[in-house]
């Protein structure tokens, strides 16, 4: 019995090691970096796309959009850090750092982190970035996150991983749980009630088989409802401790429209379900 629990208990940390592997993003994601002057201000974007090289040319269009929102003007943009504002202005940016993800579905997100000009008249004193793989601060809010998450699952199954933005498993576990509890008082006080029945005086002999029968199989569905509450409890703190955040699912972005050289911005949305 020992061994098994041991093995258990390997099983769940390994389990544990992995997932926090997966978790771990550059501390650039969690917070931006200061700009050295005030020349440039550091942008933090991403794009999502069936290949890598597709990705990133959404994220480097996403960074156009952001030039498209300072400057209010219609604008090219290269991914080499060279953006041209109708031949009037040169508004570079770099790329400092890049970091991809493969998700689930098979396609890839990018994001980057660059240093942008903040006016398009002036040459920008851009500055070394050496932290691109810096997990530190990760490494804490991720340690925070994770005790929280199991705190809360602990108090209300579930709740965990709504904290980590998983809401559909975090309501599924809650009332996964409650229905059983549920189903378990239900059946041993339905088992209580033939209890009370095999005991009471001038009952015949068929009433007491029937109810004896009857407190038997609602005991052992009670028995059996209250070991999987059991079950999906301890699933639920391990799945809170170990899962990853899930990045929010819609990001806004300005956007373009041009008619007859007259420039209007707009705010776009991409919502994932």
């Amino acid at each position: 019995m020992k061994s098994k629990l041991m093995i258990m208990i390997a099983a769940f940390a390994a389990l544990s090691v992995a997932a926090q592997r997966s978790q771990i993003r550059p501390d650039w994601l969690l917070e931006k970096p200061v700009a050295g002057n005030n020349t440039y201000e550091y942008v933090v974007e991403h794009g999502v796309g069936l290949t890598e090289n597709a990705a990133l040319e959404e994220a480097i269009h996403r960074i156009h959009q952001y030039y498209t929102r300072r400057l209010g003007q219609k604008i090219e943009s290269t991914q080499d850090g060279v953006a041209l504002q109708r031949e009037t202005y040169n508004i570079p940016f770099k790329k400092v750092c890049e970091y991809t993800e493969k998700q689930k579905d098979g396609t890839y997100c990018v994001h980057v982190l660059c240093q942008v000009a903040v006016r398009g008249d002036m040459a920008p004193r851009f500055e070394e970035y050496y932290q691109c793989n810096s997990i530190n601060k990760y490494k804490s809010y991720m340690h925070k996150k994770n005790v929280s998450a199991i705190v809360a699952s602990a108090l209300i199954p579930g709740s965990g991983q709504m904290i980590k933005r998983h809401y559909a498993e975090g309501i599924a576990t809650l009332v996964g749980e409650v229905a059983l509890i549920g189903a378990g008082a239900g059946t041993y006080i339905a088992a209580k009630n033939k209890e009370n029945i095999m005991n009471s005086y001038n009952i015949d002999y068929e009433t007491y088989q029937s109810a004896q029968q009857s407190q038997k199989v609602l005991q052992g569905i009670s028995y059996t409802m209250f070991g999987l509450a059991v079950v999906v409890y301890g699933i639920n703190l391990w799945r809170a401790y170990t899962m990853d955040v899930k990045q929010k699912q819609y990001v806004f972005y300005p956007t373009i429209n041009s008619n007859n050289n007259n420039y209007a911005l707009g705010l776009g949305a991409t919502i994932k379900f």
